[in-house]
């Protein structure tokens, strides 16, 4: 039933001589009227505009007088306060959800910008291409298709794989660690060094999942001075070094390199003379005859590791000479980042020895027992992957799970996924 006065001023709180006998509302929580108990006053809901004893809600005289003194004062009984947190809980999703719709849109039109960049770029690089080919057809007379295709092998020539650039000076980093309670995360890990170092600042900080500890400072002469001054003690015993950017092996490879008996019984020379040959034309460099896995035999390819980027440029482009042989070079393959994978929980992400995980699970059927007591290990239809479920075991390398974190680590180091796994990759696991 609802009381006379429900279009009352939102938040008035009314006291007893206030309400005297004109509201004749009862009350919500006892039914009785509200003007029955004059010792007593009365407050109605903003929601409902039902009127309730003080009393019978534990308000006391002090706190109903404190509301009525409130401008704009908003009361809820107990039925509709869960109802209000519920709406203003959705009004906070909806916000959200506009925000994100509009950070999307902005996202869209920078990427629609970069991609009529892209377009006009690739556009004004073909019109000089097609000018350059049509006066070579002028002086020289060869087609127009022969030039176009001549200009587009000088516009395009092998390059070496692209580096990451990464600033490694302000990095150092914390091995060896045998207490990770100060390095949760990254807060915790900032806060324990700022305090051993007089308040140092630190841009990033973050735990590895080999167990390493990684600490941008703010800048290179910070980073020095913590390794200078590193106290073994902390994190339980660690060791501090300055991080080093990792090393980009330049290789190539030449293909149809005669095998040593022909070398041998054609040119005269030993395998040792002709890879000599090749180092000595190439300082620092390191030439090796590739062989067979399986036999250990040789294969008519050898691999060159050079010591600087001119001469890997140079073989690439112009190739290396082997005996009375002119070979082309190719960029040797890069080999594919190792996906981390624990051994005690079979999970992706990080090591055994930073497991939390207690027993021991069987790669084979994902039992509480280990691989080699496992019953089913010659029995492939009863094998099972914690991973994905799949009909194998967990450390198949073709594990759905396993390919796409494969080629998230293959885009973020610009390196192309072969086609064996490409075509592992299917929607409903492996096949």
């Amino acid at each position: 039933m609802r009381g006379s006065r429900s279009k009352r001023k939102l938040g008035r709180a009314l006291s007893s001589s206030q309400e005297d006998s004109k509201n004749d509302d009862p009350c919500g929580k006892c039914n009785q009227n509200v003007t029955g108990n004059e010792n007593d006053g009365s407050i109605s809901c903003d929601v409902c505009h039902y009127w309730f004893h003080c009393s019978c809600l534990n308000i006391s005289k002090e706190e109903l007088a404190m509301m009525g003194n409130i401008s704009g004062c908003f009361w809820a009984c107990g039925k509709c306060e869960p109802v209000m947190l519920d709406k203003a809980k959705t009004f906070q999703y909806m916000k959200e959800i506009s925000k994100n719709a509009l950070m999307s849109v902005e996202h869209a039109e920078c990427a629609q910008r970069e991609s009529r960049d892209f377009i006009k770029q690739a556009v004004d690089r073909s019109q000089k291409i097609l000018d350059s080919a049509h006066a070579l057809t002028k002086s020289t007379g060869v087609s127009t298709q022969y030039a176009a295709k001549l200009k587009i092998s000088e516009a395009t020539p092998t390059m070496l794989p692209s580096k990451i650039e990464r600033n490694y000076e302000n990095i150092i980093v914390i091995k060896n660690i045998n207490d990770f309670s100060d390095a949760k995360n990254s807060s915790t890990i900032k806060s324990a060094m700022s305090k051993r170092f007089n308040n140092a600042r630190f841009k990033t900080a973050f735990k590895t999942p080999t167990g390493k500890i990684i600490v941008e400072c703010a800048d290179r002469e910070t980073a020095e001075n913590i390794v200078a001054n590193w106290d073994s003690q902390i994190f339980g015993g660690s060791v501090c070094e300055l991080s080093k950017p990792p090393k980009l092996k330049l290789e190539v490879i030449l293909k149809d390199i005669p095998l040593p008996s022909k070398i041998l019984h054609e040119a005269g020379t030993s395998e040792s003379e002709m890879l000599s040959e090749i180092a000595g034309r190439f300082p620092g460099s390191k030439p090796k005859r590739l062989l067979r896995r399986e036999s250990g035999l040789p294969l008519p390819i050898v691999k060159i590791e050079l010591a600087n980027e001119e001469d890997c440029q140079s073989v690439l482009n112009d190739g290396c000479s082997v005996g009375h042989l002119w070979i082309k070079a190719e960029p040797a393959k890069q080999h594919l980042p190792s996906v981390i994978q624990c051994y005690k929980c079979l999970k992706f992400g990080h090591i055994s020895r930073m497991c939390h995980q207690k027993s021991q699970k069987c790669s084979i059927c994902t039992g509480d027992h280990s691989f080699k007591e496992c019953s089913k290990i010659d029995d492939p239809g009863n094998h099972r992957c914690i991973n994905c479920n799949g009909n194998h075991a967990s450390i198949d390398r073709f594990c759905p799970v396993r390919i796409e974190k494969l080629v998230k680590l293959c885009k973020r180091d610009d390196i192309p996924l072969p086609d064996s796994i490409q075509a592992k990759r299917l929607p409903n696991g492996r096949q």
